[in-house]
């Protein structure tokens, strides 16, 4: 027996200047599936700036006779679906493609479709680098940026935290360029037209948000600690820079474990620092994407440490990757718990002085927004996803 789990409550309305204020609360996102597993088999061309491939998703429906399936897109041109490999009818209205299955499907079937598709150059999401007149020795990158629902825009899927699935990236480049993806590098294939193929594979659920790929000409700082590989990937002429942004991942790795009580839940973590990113880091399971501004030379070590940063991705892949959120108004649990774990990293490392600080600062943060807007801690009441990266959900 299976009862109804009520809505949570909407709670109080934020405070004047928080947009979104006055307006209608969000809603929880209807689902009729459970995605299980996603394998994404992609061709990337850097050069051109375009992505190819299929998405081939597997998934339960969650009730009898569901007759079709609906996915996020956002201007991919969708070139075909199949099930078991016949066509299926589909068509893409605004940002959604409705795929029709031809034969209904209910909770005790899997049904598995693949869809063809390909995007150039898109606004959002896969975000190519490339030499251009201003800095024309920028060595060629691209990287991925989903949170929060802007995965869409290189794939097809449900882009949502409210489901979770495994995933697998299958990623033809070029030879000498390297792929980051999450989870275990499961292959690595040369192609006779050249590229090589790059296989990743997490057998962890994870949403769609936290999938991700960065490509580059990168060199990779190794370490391990507790029996998980640490890898970090730089440009390749910064390797020198690397340890002293990352050689304290591995006990990072240590401290976090003992306060969870629950080892790293991946088998391996990767973080790779890439070029013209647009925030300090993001937590991508097993894979954190984060800004090559990390690295530093020991001209300035004194005045200068990735520690934060390094710090707050990695608490992540416990608290917002292992335990994801449901809903974006509940982000504070990700981003508090990993700010929560930046102050025990100081702590540890540098005493109670400097974790003091640390608490001081985010205080500082909190109450100098709290003069511009107040807000519950947990609101349906907002404009865009991107609000809630904010003091209140970061440090109050």
């Amino acid at each position: 027996m299976v009862s109804a789990v009520a809505a949570p409550p909407l709670g109080p309305r934020p405070g004047p200047g928080f947009r979104g204020s006055e307006g209608a609360p969000r809603a929880d996102r209807a689902r009729d599936y459970d995605l299980l597993h996603t394998v994404l088999d992609l061709r990337v061309d850097l050069p051109a700036r375009i992505l190819e491939g299929t998405a081939t998703h597997r998934l339960r429906p969650l009730r009898a006779e569901l007759g079709e399936i609906h996915f996020d897109q956002h201007g991919l041109d969708i070139r075909g679906v199949t099930r078991e490999g016949r066509d299926l009818a589909w068509e893409v209205e605004g940002d959604t493609l409705t795929i029709e299955l031809a034969r209904p499907a209910g909770p005790r079937d899997e049904v598995e479709l693949e869809i063809s598709y390909r995007v150039a150059d898109p606004p959002a999401g896969a975000i190519f680098v490339l030499p251009d007149a201003h800095e024309p020795d920028r060595a060629p990158e691209m990287w991925t940026q989903g949170q929060a629902e802007e995965n869409q825009y290189w794939f097809p899927g449900f882009d949502d935290p409210s489901d979770v699935g495994t995933v697998e990236t299958r990623v033809a480049v070029t030879e000498g360029f390297t792929v980051v993806g999450n989870g275990a590098l499961v292959g690595r294939t040369e192609n006779p037209d050249g590229t090589i193929t790059w296989v990743h594979r997490l057998d962890v659920p994870i949403p769609s948000n936290l999938i991700s790929l960065a490509i580059g000409k990168y060199a990779v700082y190794e370490d391990e600690a507790e029996g998980v590989p640490i890898r970090s990937y730089v440009p390749v002429d910064r390797l020198p820079q690397a340890p002293l942004a990352f050689e304290k991942t591995g006990d990072m790795l240590r401290l976090f474990q003992e306060w969870n009580g629950t080892p790293y839940p991946y088998p391996v973590y990767r973080q790779v620092a890439v070029g013209t990113y647009l925030y300090g880091g993001m937590e991508n399971a097993a894979a954190s994407t984060l800004t090559d501004r990390c690295l530093h030379d020991e001209v300035d070590a004194g005045s200068y440490s990735s520690d934060e940063l390094v710090a707050h991705e990695l608490a992540h892949q416990w608290w917002g990757d292992l335990v994801s959120v449901r809903r974006w108004s509940d982000e504070w649990f990700s981003e508090g718990f990993a700010t929560f774990f930046e102050g025990l990293w100081w702590e540890a490392s540098e005493g109670e002085a400097r974790a003091a600080w640390h608490r001081w600062q985010n205080r500082d943060w909190y109450l100098g927004e709290s003069e511009q807007y107040v807000r519950p801690l947990v609101t349906r009441y907002y404009d865009h996803e991107d609000q809630l990266w904010d003091g209140h959900g970061y440090a109050k």
